[in-house]
């Protein structure tokens, strides 16, 4: 009756370095159903550090930007299932946490480093979410699952997120994932495309 993963991630870009880890568990009542009730939970941790040379933070010798990011995602929804093909939407509340520290060692002025600093900023970010997921299986190896959603929030535009996700399995337990995300966040907007093993016990 349940349905729990997790995905890891760490990826180099410049000067930058991210890794990421989301975890998700779902469970179905009814499963023999052809309508079956659902309840969702999903938690995602993000981590982001940018070190800036004086060639990039100029006039300031270095800039170290340290982003944390939490989100929580409890959904309910309802499943409709035909045989291995599903259609699930759902509604949800969307929580997140983001935690920013930015820190510098200053600059050189009259050959002393001066000037240094370290702020720090948090913000909370919470929406009602509503979307769907839809699971489709051919051939018994190529499964394709793709979960889409949008969050709403008084005073703000509406946000929206898609994860697809299509498997190609070479035996009955492991396979190889292509991934696609794409997230509209207040801050900034992001698109990530991963390969990698997947497995099912």
């Amino acid at each position: 009756d349940f349905s729990i993963g997790s995905i890891g991630h760490y990826s180099k870009l410049n000067f930058s370095t991210e890794n990421g880890y989301l975890f998700y568990l779902t469970y179905y009542f009814q499963q023999n159903k052809v309508i079956q009730p659902m309840l969702g939970f999903s938690s995602e941790y993000i981590h982001i550090f940018t070190a800036e040379d004086a060639a990039m933070a100029a006039p300031l010798n270095s800039l170290d930007v340290d982003s944390s990011v939490w989100a929580f995602h409890p959904t309910l929804g309802l499943a409709f299932k035909l045989g291995e093909q599903s259609i699930t939407p759902f509604v949800g509340y969307f929580s997140e946490q983001v935690e920013t520290t930015v820190v510098s060692e200053g600059m050189i002025v009259g050959g002393k480093m001066q000037n240094g600093f370290s702020a720090k900023s948090s913000a909370t970010l919470n929406y009602v979410s509503a979307g769907s997921v839809l699971d489709f299986v051919f051939h018994h190896f190529i499964r394709f699952n793709t979960k889409f959603y949008w969050r709403f929030k008084d005073g703000d535009q509406t946000r929206f997120a898609a994860r697809n996700r299509l498997d190609l399995f070479i035996s009955q337990n492991a396979g190889i994932s292509l991934k696609y995300d794409y997230f509209d966040d207040k801050y900034e907007k992001n698109a990530f495309a991963s390969i990698g093993p997947t497995f099912i016990f």
